[in-house]
């Protein structure tokens, strides 16, 4: 209906507007303090995996995927922002091969086992910006 629509357009902005303001400057100030390397990179996930609550990717993927378990969603969201396998086993502290298996599992349950398309092309297609996410400028 038109007025659940409106409500949950009235909540997301609501969100939006509560890590913009609430969370976003704290991390500013986070990354502005001497930190190691494994700590911006932990900075700049918490920053992407924001971003991608505000935006339709997570949903996204869960809804159309939802077979893929809360793991498997961060190992895919670490390779949809451009993270190797190696990288990825060193932010989740997993042996390579076990990160291998992880990437595998997923493409088997996104239905792209055995097929000539990267993943991580696959992920950005499911990624998509709304022009009023566009207007609000969503950057951290």
């Amino acid at each position: 209906t038109i007025m659940s629509r409106e409500i949950n357009a009235d909540f997301g902005k609501k969100v939006l507007i509560n890590i913009k303001t609430l969370i976003e400057p704290y991390l500013k100030k986070l990354k502005q303090t001497e930190l190691n390397d494994s700590q911006l990179t932990y900075v700049s996930i918490i920053e992407k995996n924001l971003a991608e609550i505000i935006s339709p990717f997570a949903g996204n993927l869960f809804s159309k995927y939802g077979r893929l378990t809360p793991f498997e969603i961060q190992i895919a969201n670490l390779i949809k922002s451009g993270k190797t396998i190696k990288e990825v086993a060193v932010i989740t502290k997993m042996p390579v091969k076990k990160i291998e298996t992880y990437r595998c599992n997923i493409r088997s349950k996104l239905g792209i086992k055995n097929r000539k398309i990267s993943l991580i092309d696959y992920l950005n297609q499911l990624d998509y910006t709304t022009p009023s996410q566009k207007q609000l400028n969503i950057r951290f």
